[in-house]
């Protein structure tokens, strides 16, 4: 901002620079006042000395306050995230967390950001960041980046499930051409279920 301030100021900066021959000048009182003033500000700042301390001080207290009351949120101004990307930035399966919201009566669309949805269910962002974590902790799938994109065989190397069983678990489901390639999107569409109610079925 300084460079683009300077960039478009360019002509008057160099004017008030000036002295009474039109010559630039470095040892004018004004040009000496105004770069005395930046440097106590800059020195000030990164030292830290008072009083500009204290404002980082009052700064960071009021950031502590914020963090106690609602929580410390998972990267900077998730609450502006909107639903689908927050999930694809925390690793968690899109079809999972709506599943969670609905089970919870939260009324939302994919798109909406988590503060408009918290909002217009009268609740904070951190509430449904918290609804998401603590279902994705409880059933054992956090970190299983879209869930329903997965095969079998990809669960199995993920130390998830025992890929025998689980065929064995979805054959007795009805689903006869399951193989170890099979995704667990197809097979919640097959069962009519969602992705993460397949995951619950046959996980370890």
């Amino acid at each position: 901002f300084a460079s683009l301030h300077i960039y478009y100021n360019w002509k008057p900066i160099v004017s008030y620079m000036k002295d009474k021959t039109k010559k630039v000048s470095f040892t004018k009182k004004e040009f000496l006042i105004a770069l005395g003033l930046n440097l106590v500000f800059v020195v000030g700042t990164l030292m830290p000395i008072q009083p500009f301390k204290g404002f980082i001080s009052i700064e960071e207290s009021i950031k502590s306050s914020w963090t106690k009351q609602y929580g410390e949120p998972p990267y900077g101004h998730a609450e502006e995230t909107k639903l689908k990307v927050f999930c694809k930035k925390m690793g968690v399966d899109l079809s999972y967390a709506t599943s969670v919201l609905e089970k919870n009566s939260i009324v939302f669309q994919e798109n909406q950001t988590l503060k408009d949805i918290a909002r217009n269910n009268g609740i904070s962002p951190s509430e449904i960041y918290k609804l998401i974590k603590a279902n994705t902790l409880k059933s054992g799938i956090e970190g299983i980046e879209r869930l329903g994109r997965k095969t079998l065989q990809d669960l199995s190397d993920m130390k998830k499930i025992d890929l025998t069983k689980a065929i064995k678990i979805l054959k007795e489901k009805g689903i006869e051409d399951i193989t170890s390639d099979s995704r667990v999107k197809d097979i919640a569409d097959e069962l009519e279920i969602m992705p993460m109610d397949v995951y619950e079925l046959i996980q370890n």
